[in-house]
Formats: C-alpha cells, structure tokens, sequence
C-alpha cells in the first residue's frame, strides 16, 4: 500500500534543467507519491508506470502487447529453446551520459534475483540458469548470463520458456546502470535510459520528468517533460482537469462512477473519452472439489444462469462481456470464441437433469468492495431465479484470497487476474493447470483437474511457431470453458478522458501511460 504524504515538503531533486512554463510539458494526477522509482521493486500502477517512463529493457512490448526490439535491436533463439543471443544497440547511453553496455544488462538482470534488493520480480526469471542459486544468496552471478563482448548478451535457460521474451519485457526487465542502483538513494534519483529523466519530487506536490535528450528512439514523445501532481484524491483530480490544469484524467485509476456518469453526458467531454479493455478477467469461481459443483451439469446451470449485460450496465458500460478467460487486448485472444449463453430455462432444465429440481443452496464468497458487492448481488438475483439460493459472504480482499485458496473451503466465489505480463501462459496454466493445485495458498482456486487439458497446456508452454503456441492456448480455453470451472464475467475498460489539445495518446494494453508518439497543441 502506498503511503501518503499529505503535507510535506521534503524534495529529491536531479541534476538537469527544470521545464519552464511555455514548455510542452504532459500535467497528469496522483494522490500518492509512487512507493518506488526502482524498477525491480516496483510492482504496482503507479510505481510502474512512471519508472517505465524512465527504462527501457532488452525488449519491450509493442501497442499490439507484441514484443518489438529495445535496447537490444536484434536477437536470435538456438534451435533447441534453450540460448537467447541479444545484439546490443550502439550509441545508447544513461541520462547521465554514462554509455550503455552488456554489463548493464547482466548486472541489472542478477540484482533483481539477489535476495537484499527484495524484487517481487526474482521468480520471473528462475528458469535462467544460475538463477536459483542467486535466488538463494549462494551466489553473486548467474552463470547463464554471459556478456562475449559489450554489444552482446547471452541467456541460457534451464528449460524451455516459449514466453521468455515477455518476461525481459516487464518493468523487471528495465536495466539500471551497472553498480550504481547498489546506492539506496538509486529508488529517489533513478537514472535509466528512457524517454524521460527524473528532475525531482516534491512530496505531497509534484513529482517532475524531463525529456532525455539522448533517447535513442525515433518515434519518442514530442514533449519536454511529463509533471505529476501529488495529493491529489479523485474529486480533486478530476476539477483539475475540468480546469484544463490536467491534460489526462483516469491514467493511474479509474475515474470515479458519479464523475464518469456526468462527464459522459456532459457535450464538452462525452466525445473526449478514450477506452480500451484490460488485460484482466472478472470471474465467478466454482470449486470443483466441493458438492454440488463437482457435477459439470451444475457448473454449467450456473454459467447460464448469468446475464453478463446487466453486470456491464452496473459498471457504467466501462467492460466488456467476457466469453473466456483471455482478455481481448490480449495476444492469441480468439474473438470467435463463446462461452455458455445466457438461457435461465436452459439453466433449470440442468439442474433437474443433475439432481436438483429444486434447486440448491450455497456460499458465495465475495470482496466487501462496492463494486464486488454490487456484481455480486446481481448474480445473486440472477442464480435465484432458476433455483439457486446463493448466500453473499463479503470479507476483505485478504481474506477472500486466503479462504479460496485452501481446499473444500469457498464454493462459490468471486476472482479477478490481471496480467503479470500479456501473454495467455500468464492466465490458463496459472489459473487452470492441475500443477497449480496446492494443500494450501493453491493458485488453482476451482481445484481444476482435467488430463487433456493439462497436456495442452504444457504443449503451448514449448517453443516454437507463435501462432501455432496461440492456437494451442486456444483450443485449452474452449475445453475448461466447456467444463465451467469458471463463469467469466467480464473484462473491465480502460477509460481516460483526453483534453483537446493532448494528441497521438493512446491506452497501451501494459503500460498506464504510453508516451510515445505524443504531443501537445495548446
């Protein structure tokens, strides 16, 4: 949780020059300062959103969440899954001049797995040879990270790893330069390589961003400099914008339902909107350990006992009915793909044929959050009208997480997954593969088993053809969505509202601010 500095006036400053006001500088809003300016640490939206702004790593991901070329602009794959050989860009060097070299990378790369920098990032890269070994504190150095010369990296896994790429690409990736981030003050004046430096915060006011004149990237924001005002709770951001002192509103969280039911109706703004769905699912889990959701009619009663259109009408329209488990902005997404139809005469009729012409009674564990509750009173009326009388347990989120996860324990219950990193191998074998069933803290919180099921997923976890490993992931969603372990629900939108004269922005399916290819026009 972020910690909140409501008055302070303590400042970090950097060491170039400070944007004047004729300046095209982008002025956007946050309550809290972000937790951390270090990019192995950071693991929040906040936090990663502005020191992505700050790094780049050996490969990023591209607006289609598809991996593109970075700091290394060329790589090649041995044949047997195993070696990543990265060419290294010449030229490039650290906002403070310091020229950038393979070094970089693998001194970047070990920090992260070294148990003192704490980095919720470390098992990301296990499978890199060495790496467990540094994991543990028993070495210094993975011996899978080679660096032949300073323009070229080597990674040698353990074990094939078809999205490895992706992993390099989250902020985890980013690369620091070599020795310097071993500093504590590295997390309050962080020097990368990106679009933009660190200039300075000050706490509970402003954190500042100034164009790195050196950015090796052709198609880099047109600004001098991105402004970040502190302190600001959500009404307050939001009559800022309506002042036209903010250019964007909604990048680092939701803008508020009243706000966004006004503003949307309002002429000067209900065009300004700007939406795209995210990289996450909302879903009603069905333990399938537990009676009577062992039974696959029962399950899939369920399934077609919801009317996802009302949850969307909840939501001010800001999601998207969800058919599976894969979130449209997400590579290998099949948009062919449905699920079980809403049909509640269909839903009785299996309900009979499993034994229950009744009906039945149930638990149904859910997040005391308002809009948690809210969904989940609407799926309870839904359940009541064929004959499923489902009593509402709202608990904290913690709580809702740690009761899910133990066997025979929640029935029914309300999830949510958003992506580590975009990639179908980061939701079907997490959520879905039997490996992932534990005695305790299991991430497989429906209990989930189906041989057929597993082999496809372990099939579409090997190397090779990309569109083969997403046809391969697809075929897996429709055989579990068949089964209803899980009644996805919806995927939530994206929503940002633009001022007039911000142009080139778009929402990026990963990052909460994409500033490539932007400019202002006032």
């Amino acid at each position: 949780m972020l910690k909140k500095f409501a008055l302070a006036t303590m400042i970090v400053a950097g060491c170039s020059g400070t944007p004047g006001a004729s300046d095209a500088i982008l002025n956007i809003g946050l309550q809290d300062p972000p937790s951390t300016l270090d990019p192995a640490i950071a693991y929040n939206i906040p936090a990663v959103g502005i020191s992505h702004l700050m790094f780049n790593g050996l490969v990023a991901f591209d607006p289609q969440a598809k991996v593109a070329p970075d700091l290394a602009e060329s790589w090649t794959i041995s044949p047997d899954g195993l070696e990543y050989r990265f060419a290294l860009r010449d030229g490039v060097t650290f906002h403070d001049g310091q020229p950038f070299t393979s070094a970089d990378v693998k001194y970047s790369l070990e920090r992260v797995l070294k148990p003192a920098t704490k980095s919720p990032g470390s098992a990301f890269f296990r499978q890199i040879v060495g790496a467990p070994d540094v994991i543990s504190g028993k070495s210094p150095h993975a011996a899978g990270i080679r660096t032949p010369s300073a323009r070229e990296v080597v990674i040698r896994l353990a074990a094939p790893q078809s999205y490895f790429l992706q992993l390099l690409a989250m902020g985890f990736g980013s690369v620091v330069p070599e020795g310097r981030a071993d500093d504590p003050s590295f997390a309050k004046h962080p020097i990368g390589t990106g679009p933009f430096a660190f200039e300075r915060m000050i706490i509970g006011q402003r954190l500042t961003l100034t164009k790195n004149p050196r950015y090796f990237r052709p198609d880099a924001a047109k600004l001098d400099g991105i402004e970040v005002h502190l302190g600001l709770n959500e009404q307050l951001e939001t009559l800022r914008f309506e002042r036209g002192e903010l250019d964007v509103l909604g990048v680092f969280r939701n803008i508020g339902a009243a706000d966004y039911v006004r503003l949307s109706r309002d002429p000067k703004w209900k065009d300004a909107f700007l939406d795209a769905a995210d990289n996450s699912v909302h879903y009603l889990g069905l333990n399938t350990g537990m009676k009577p959701f062992d039974n696959p009619k029962v399950r899939e009663a369920v399934a077609r006992a919801i009317d996802k259109r009302k949850l969307v009408t909840l939501l001010n329209g800001r999601a998207v009915p969800a058919e599976g488990m894969l979130p449209p902005s997400l590579p290998g997404f099949d948009p062919a793909h449905r699920g079980y139809p809403y049909s509640p005469d269909r839903a009785k009729q299996l309900l009979v044929e499993a034994g229950f012409p009744e009906g039945f009674s149930t638990a149904y564990w859910t997040s005391n959050s308002q809009t948690s509750l809210k969904v989940a009173q609407q799926i309870q009326v839904d359940l009541s009208l064929v004959g499923i009388r489902a009593e509402l347990k709202p608990v904290a989120f913690p709580t809702l997480l740690a009761g899910v996860s133990r066997p025979g324990n929640a029935p029914m219950f309300g999830g949510n997954w958003s992506q580590d990193y975009p990639d179908p191998s980061n939701f079907l074998p997490t959520l879905f593969h039997s490996r992932q069933i534990k005695p305790s803290n299991s991430v497989n919180t429906t209990f989930f088993q189906d041989a057929a099921t597993d082999r496809a997923l372990d099939e579409a976890e090997r190397p090779g053809i990309e569109s083969a490993r997403f046809d391969t992931y697809r075929l897996a969603q429709t055989r579990i969505i068949a089964q209803a372990p899980v009644v996805p629900l919806y995927h939530p939108k994206n929503v940002d509202l633009v001022q007039p004269w911000v142009k080139g922005y778009r929402i990026h399916p990963v990052w909460p601010l994409d500033p490539t290819g932007l400019s202002l026009a006032k």
